[in-house]
């Protein structure tokens, strides 16, 4: 699963530090108060490869949080203690860590039931309470629960929990227990299961629990409480539960409250063991994708929390995203209706997930149909979800269809706001100016974005952007923009001529705003009169262009960045003598910068310079000489020749682009309209001689 622009792609896996670590996700726990970060040690390209990478977590405890706490300087020291989160994440670690601050765990199913001070415990003591749970654990129910409570007590210091791992006889006794299918009660698997998710968020016992078959254990409890949900529905049990939910739920499951609590912590233990790609695989191997499908019925956001994270996770596998796309699968429709709940982590998880799957073709247009688009345009309000819905609407946005949805919710001053935000934090968002790139293709959009004055905002960034690629997508904006005046303006031209608005039809939303309509004057004997000039254009008193030509100009002579020049001339090409000061020509600019653009000009043209930079030099030499005085200026600075010099070339080589041929034809065409240029290209007879057969030669 591909895309043309890798790098916004790039932007979800941060680059790579010395150890080869990428952070790839930063998540709130489900469970503690915790920063929680997903990395990948990069051994290859292909992350799907288990020989190449390996994907892995690491949890940071923030202590107890409130409303009163900082989340500006505990994310500071967030990325001090994890160093390869990358710095472009600070803001996205901030908005996380707000959340939890101002928000209630979504893990209160998960916390001990004994909220004691938490006192260091004596060996001794530990000694003794796991000799205790021993005893408990094989009587009856309640006390086998009462004997998972003790050990549960135990679990808020570290050293217990080595304790209990290590002990073969209480492992063996839990793991038998969890594993009591039909006849373990609910509530017993929902204590067992806590205390082996206690377990799991220390990587260093995954092996350890792996040998107990821990996961296998987890992921059997699940299957049976999504079997008994099913039988349940059918069998039309009322449920016992408020609907939470509801709305967004099938009626053919009927979770219990209980229920989800264990399904809760099992996935909890899934997600800590997943951090494992082998045990990731394995899982897959097993139908997970199919039992989270399933999991998404229940009704508490926690529940449906803990089956989006992973969810998530299996989506860096191909086959995922074929099950979800395959023919009368409605997981994706579900996740959309999903998406409408308020709370950011769902909504965040949801938007992660479209995203990995638009990568896949007919998941992205399952996502496309979705009614999503409005959702994804007010999340970029929330600065824990912009970031992520950018990416993915970045995805969308290449089709025209999704394009004019995105329009339709209003995304053109949301994007400008955060164009604004860019330019006063200094940072880049690739997923905004990958959005931008592909909504600037269409006309309507443009048309919003410059009568919101964004254009200025667009010079701001590419000023203060930090690198050159970035200048470059940047300019690829700037220079969409420009093709949409100049579209406009040759509307404008054949509407003059004809006297008809119905060019303008579809490139703009109101005609009015470029195009004069007079009113229809009475001759001397009462008929109607129309003069030629009944239609007049405004175009000019819009100043879109005017008050950028000469920094415009300034960038493109001191360009060293072929990519970055490309786009510069490329924008030069698309203005018109209207989108220059009123009172200026082209001639006016072409004299101060004379000698920069002089040399310029002959540099691309004499020298190895890419193709497609040559093209665009050649298009915007033609463009100016319409002007006389231009034209003189282009002969007496060497640019004629210059042009004669690429002329030739192009005739001696056979494999010539004949769009390049085309485009000198062209500029010569210029030429030989002012005598100064045509006699200079008289002078010279081999020119003269060569322009009939190349012409022959490339039409014919």
């Amino acid at each position: 699963m591909t895309n043309n622009i890798e790098l916004f792609l790039t932007e979800e896996k941060a680059a790579a530090t010395k150890t080869m670590r990428r952070a790839s996700r930063i998540l709130a726990d489900p469970s503690n108060n915790a920063i929680v970060v997903e990395y990948i040690i990069d051994r290859g390209d292909d992350i799907r490869s288990k020989k190449q990478a390996e994907l892995r977590t690491k949890k940071i405890m923030l202590g107890n949080l409130g409303p009163s706490n900082d989340a500006s300087s505990l994310a500071r020291k967030v990325m001090r203690k994890c160093e390869f989160i990358p710095d472009d994440m600070l803001k996205e670690v901030e908005g996380i860590i707000a959340e939890i601050c101002s928000k209630p765990s979504l893990d209160t199913s998960v916390r001990h039931d004994n909220d004691e001070t938490q006192a260091i415990l004596d060996p001794a003591v530990i000694e003794e309470a796991m000799d205790e749970s021993l005893e408990l654990l094989y009587g009856s129910l309640e006390e086998k629960m009462s004997g998972v409570q003790k050990v549960i007590s135990c679990c808020h210091q570290q050293k217990a929990l080595e304790h209990f791992v290590k002990n073969h006889q209480l492992m063996s006794a839990l793991t038998r227990i969890f594993g009591e299918d039909s006849d373990l009660p609910a509530e017993l698997s929902f204590t067992i299961g806590k205390l082996f998710y206690a377990f799991s968020t220390n990587s260093t016992y995954h092996e350890t629990l792996s040998s107990y078959r821990v996961g296998a254990l987890a992921f059997g409890v699940v299957e049976l409480e999504v079997k008994r949900a099913l039988h349940r529905g059918k069998m039309g049990i009322p449920k016992e539960d408020e609907m939470i939910l509801s709305e967004f739920l099938f009626r053919e499951f009927s979770f219990s409250k209980r229920q989800e609590q264990v399904i809760f912590v099992c996935l909890g233990i899934l997600i800590n063991l997943a951090s494992d790609f082998v045990v990731l695989e394995k899982m897959m191997k097993k139908s997970l994708v199919s039992l989270l499908r399933s999991c998404l019925h229940q009704k508490s956001k926690q529940s449906i929390y803990m089956t989006l994270c992973l969810l998530r996770k299996s989506t860096i596998f191909d086959d995922t995203a074929n099950e979800l796309s395959s023919s009368g699968c409605e997981t994706i429709s579900r996740l959309a209706r999903l998406l409408q709940i308020s709370c950011d982590t769902i909504q965040r998880e949801i938007i992660v997930i479209l995203f990995n799957l638009s990568f896949h073709p007919k998941c992205n247009k399952m996502i496309s149909k979705q009614d999503i688009h409005s959702t994804l345009v007010k999340s970029l309000q929330n600065k824990s979800l912009a970031g992520h819905s950018l990416c993915l609407m970045y995805h969308l946005s290449s089709t025209e269809d999704n394009q004019e949805k995105f329009l339709s919710a209003g995304i053109s001053t949301p994007l400008l706001e955060l164009v604004k935000e860019m330019i006063r934090e200094g940072n880049m968002n690739k997923g905004l100016v990958g959005v931008l790139l592909n909504m600037t293709l269409h006309p309507i959009f443009c048309e919003e974005m410059i009568d919101l004055h964004a254009i200025p905002h667009i010079i701001s960034c590419i000023e203060k952007s930090p690198t050159q690629e970035h200048c470059q997508f940047l300019f690829k904006v700037a220079r969409n923009l420009s093709q949409w005046t100049k579209c406009i303006q040759c509307k404008i031209e054949q509407v003059l001529f004809h006297q008809d608005l119905k060019a303008l039809i579809g490139l703009t939303k109101d005609p009015s705003t470029f195009v004069q309509t007079e009113e229809i004057g009475l001759g001397k004997d009462g008929d109607e009169s129309v003069s030629n000039n009944g239609i007049s254009s405004l175009y000019r008193e819009r100043h879109i262009w005017d008050d950028h030509i000469d920094y415009l100009l300034q960038s493109v002579v001191q360009s060293n960045n072929e990519d970055i020049l490309v786009e510069q001339i490329g924008i030069l090409n698309n203005l018109t003598p209207y989108d220059l000061p009123e009172g200026t020509e082209w001639i006016d600019f072409l004299h101060e910068y004379s000698y920069e653009i002089s040399n310029l000009l002959r540099n691309i043209l004499q020298n190895s310079y890419h193709d497609d930079i040559k093209m665009e030099a050649i298009i915007w030499i033609g463009d100016v000489c319409v002007d006389e005085d231009c034209s003189k200026w282009m002969a007496n600075n060497g640019i004629v020749q210059a042009m004669s010099d690429l002329w030739k070339e192009c005739y001696l080589d056979e494999d010539s682009d004949p769009e390049m041929v085309l485009q000198i034809l062209s500029a010569y065409e210029q030429f030989l309209n002012h005598d100064q240029t045509r006699f200079q290209i008289i002078e010279d007879e081999g020119k003269t001689v060569l322009l009939l057969p190349l012409r022959m030669k490339t039409f014919f």
